[in-house]
């Protein structure tokens, strides 16, 4: 769920978009409006006061509904064109600890570990790192290497070929008459991760069948 640039998080869990829940998560469908009271903008939008679209949300939280909400920055606009999925092939016994310890480095903004698909894809962790000239990604990927002493796992970069869509989940399906569908529908969040960069917007289904990233 992006506002002009976020997201919010859930869990696949079912939503009704009759409820309370359901309503609000469809307000926010589209994204926070960028205003100094968003939330009091969603509920001049809704009816609602201010006070309870902040309950509403909190509830969600704490049930787990809504895991977290993020901000996706455009970062090939910012010039971050030089983006580069590494993938590697680790020992399953060994993938935590080379995980967190490279998702410690600086240049890495994004670390996560995926199932292999073999005989094709031999890879189960993939870290992104950004820049702004391939080059430089090539030479952090080369530092980080040798920092963490990683040359016995095979590894290589994938780098960028075209720049997906960046939005944030979809729970409810709308059709062109402006109304959600009504019955229990299952959400469906994009898999959308903030670095503690603040620049990747990651889908990973594009990676794990060997294609284009962002």
């Amino acid at each position: 769920m992006s506002f002009n640039g976020g997201s919010i998080h859930t869990a696949k869990v079912d939503i009704d978009p009759t409820d309370a829940s359901g309503i609000l998560l469809q307000a926010l469908q589209e994204g926070l409006p960028i205003v100094e009271r968003p939330y009091a903008k969603i509920a001049d939008q809704l009816g609602w006061t201010e006070q309870r679209v902040i309950d509403e949300l909190e509830s969600l939280s704490k049930s787990d509904r809504v895991r977290r909400m993020g901000i996706i920055v455009k970062h090939r606009a910012l010039g971050f064109t030089a983006n580069a999925m590494v993938v590697w092939d680790i020992p399953d016994d060994e993938v935590d600890a080379v995980a967190e310890r490279m998702a410690e480095d600086n240049c890495v903004t994004l670390c996560y570990q995926r199932p292999r698909r073999l005989p094709q894809w031999p890879y189960n962790l993939f870290c992104m790192i950004h820049g702004q000239e391939r080059d430089q990604v090539l030479g952090r990927l080369d530092q980080l290497v040798e920092n963490l002493s990683l040359q016995q796992y095979a590894h290589q970069p994938l780098f960028s070929t075209r720049c997906f869509k960046q939005c944030g989940g979809r729970y409810f399906r709308t059709p062109k008459n402006g109304t959600a569908d009504i019955g229990v529908i299952k959400s469906e969040a994009s898999k959308v991760e903030v670095s503690s960069m603040d620049i990747a917007d990651i889908n990973s289904k594009s990676v794990a069948m060997g294609g284009a990233h962002v």
